[in-house]
């Protein structure tokens, strides 16, 4: 679907710049105090680790339960005001973690952060499909991947640092941030416009068989790379290494998900099929994984999550990308609505997946190793599916 005139005439370099830096705030919602969970851990010693452990995941249950919702309404308010309110929420509830006195109250403030994220997700994406056609999308949407893995680094070390010289609770300072990009994207973002024969003619339906698919692979993806940040503190700490280092095994991996997105609209889309991009990506995932479950070695530690940065990064862009080829203008917030959903939910049941697995192995290392098996055997079912669909002509 092409864009009209009016919608390319709204994008600046200011507006790209500002929807990118909006992006790098998407995977913050927990993994940024996530190198403070012993901190955390040890200041609400009345209540068991799993409860305060919700300090990191609980947005991500959030963003799941409210996405749909939120996807509608960005469809029926717009992009902007959705991403200013959002924008809003992100720094109030995020930065009140420092000063509310219970855990309750925190993961109260945690629940309205989830709420903030969900709403800078769905409408920074929607607004990417939208601004752009073609090629061009994917190679923004690349970028937004890449801002994602940049703002890991940043966000998620600085986590780290501010631990070790703040405490369990200055992490959430780290959530101020979104005030500078709140007044940028009120100055540099204009609502997309439509044609009304556009939108008549692109008609509202969603693509539901593909869209579940689309759900399943974020969900499960999500699944397996978030168990990283939400563990790697605890296997660090079982190693010996102090928060920093945790900070810094969580935001390499962001940082090589940058490579791939920079070079995603130019390279991968344009030689690489869909599929067997998705199937590297698992293979990336689980290679990483399977590494970090069988080293106690620093510089392996970092190549495992490095790996595993990889093949996020090769997904990140993939899937929104394939709902922007599917889905109308329209309906764009209601379909990111859905994909926000599964990249959400499967941050939140990684750590309830997890457990009994950790449980079962008896080690955090085991865990990781298993993690990274069922990534392989996930990216060879999904090619072997989509090979024998191809083959199967439809009635």
């Amino acid at each position: 679907m092409m864009q009209t005139a009016k919608s390319r005439s709204t994008v600046t370099k200011g507006t790209v710049f500002f929807l990118l830096f909006a992006s790098m705030l998407i995977l913050m919602g927990g993994a940024a105090v996530a190198p403070a969970i012993q901190e955390l851990c040890a200041e609400f010693s009345e209540y068991s680790d799993t409860l305060v452990r919700m300090i990191v995941t609980l947005p991500a249950l959030a963003v799941a339960c409210s996405g749909f919702f939120i996807g509608g309404i960005t469809d029926r308010i717009g992009r902007k005001p959705t991403l200013c309110i959002s924008l809003v929420l992100f720094v109030v509830a995020g930065a009140a973690g420092y000063f509310l006195p219970t855990l309750p109250m925190i993961l109260v403030s945690r629940v309205i952060l989830g709420f903030g994220i969900g709403g800078i997700l769905t409408s920074t994406t929607a607004l990417i499909a939208e601004y752009y056609p073609g090629a061009e999308k994917a190679k923004i949407l690349g970028y937004q991947a890449a801002a994602f893995g940049i703002g890991g680094l940043i966000l998620e070390t600085s986590g780290g640092i501010f631990t070790v010289f703040g405490g369990g609770r200055a992490p959430f300072l780290l959530y101020l941030i979104g005030i500078v990009i709140l007044i940028g994207v009120i100055v540099t973002i204009r609502e997309p416009v439509h044609e009304e024969y556009e939108k008549r003619a692109a008609g509202a339906k969603l693509n539901k068989p593909v869209l579940f698919v689309i759900f399943l692979l974020i969900l499960l993806t999500e699944i397996i790379y978030f168990i990283t940040p939400t563990y790697m503190s605890s296997l660090a700490d079982g190693f010996g290494f102090s928060a920093a280092y945790a900070g810094l095994l969580i935001g390499v991996g962001g940082l090589v998900s940058a490579i791939p997105g920079i070079f995603y609209g130019r390279f991968i889309i344009r030689y690489l099929s869909r599929d067997v991009t998705i199937f590297l990506a698992f293979l990336c995932m689980a290679a990483g994984m399977m590494l970090i479950g069988v080293t106690a070695a620093l510089p392996l530690l970092l190549a495992g999550t490095a790996l595993q940065g990889f093949g996020i990064g090769i997904m990140t862009p993939t899937l929104p990308t394939w709902i922007a080829t599917v889905t109308s203008p329209v309906s764009m917030g209601l379909a990111m609505g859905v994909y926000a959903i599964g990249f959400n939910l499967g941050q939140f049941l990684a750590p309830i997946a997890a457990a009994p697995v950790v449980a079962a192995v008896g080690s955090y290392s085991g865990m990781f190793f298993a993690a990274g098996a069922v990534s392989a055997v996930i990216g060879v079912v999904y090619l072997a599916g989509a090979f024998l669909l191809r083959r199967c002509p439809r009635e």
